[in-house]
């Protein structure tokens, strides 16, 4: 499942849906072939997509509660949220966010203890407002903090180990690159990707989960 709001969605102001989970697919679709070509196997690894447009992650906690509680197939859980948060900067935007973020992650890891949850943090975007930029920064901060104390709270426990995986957004694609120049390849509007771009996200957020998704097409 990918979780989330329009980066999620795939919006983009060309008037489209360039839907990033459709790279996931296709690469998952592509390791299947790999892994498979010597079986009859049909089995099919199909990648969920929930993001809609405009929501903050107050909302996203309720939604993701209902989707889980309604389905318990999921293997894998992407979040991507707090976007549309910082866009309306309040006081204590950041701890508000980080909440609602940290109750979604717990919430993915009770579901199932098999479940594996991608924790991805806030991208970059064409606001450099102080404010905007700090809370970004502390909101990003904690899901890395999150992710690391995960790994170490698991102890020798291999499997619990890498239940949480961190798919840093905003360290790998930039909306900025040297000299304070826009990546215009990748960001199409002040928020949103291009196709390029979405297909970017898709890729990283594969290459994150590689290892667990090759464990589901084996036991599939």
């Amino acid at each position: 499942m990918t979780f989330g709001d329009s980066l999620t969605q795939g919006f983009d102001y060309g008037a489209c849906i360039r839907i990033p989970v459709t790279q996931l697919q296709v690469r998952i679709d592509r390791r299947v072939a790999e892994l498979r070509s010597s079986s009859n196997s049909e089995q099919k690894c199909i990648v969920k997509e929930y993001g809609l447009s405009g929501e903050n992650t107050s909302h996203m906690t309720n939604r993701l509660r209902f989707l889980l509680e309604r389905d318990h197939r999921y293997k894998i859980v992407c979040i991507l949220g707090g976007t549309n948060d910082l866009g309306r900067v309040v006081p204590d935007t950041a701890l508000d966010v980080w909440d609602n973020l940290a109750n979604m992650y717990d919430m993915t890891l009770a579901y199932d203890p098999h479940t594996i949850l991608a924790a991805i943090t806030i991208p970059q975007s064409r606001c450099m407002e102080p404010e905007y930029i700090e809370s970004r920064s502390i909101i990003n901060q904690e899901i890395r903090e999150y992710c690391a104390l995960a790994a170490a709270d698991a102890g020798a426990d291999q499997q619990s180990r890498n239940r949480v995986v961190l798919v840093d957004f905003e360290q790998a694609l930039p909306y900025r690159l040297q000299h304070n120049e826009i990546d215009e390849d990748h960001w199409d509007d002040a928020l949103h990707m291009t196709p390029q771009g979405y297909d970017a996200l898709g890729d990283l957020i594969y290459n994150r989960l590689s290892a667990h998704i090759d464990n589901i097409i084996n036991k599939t």
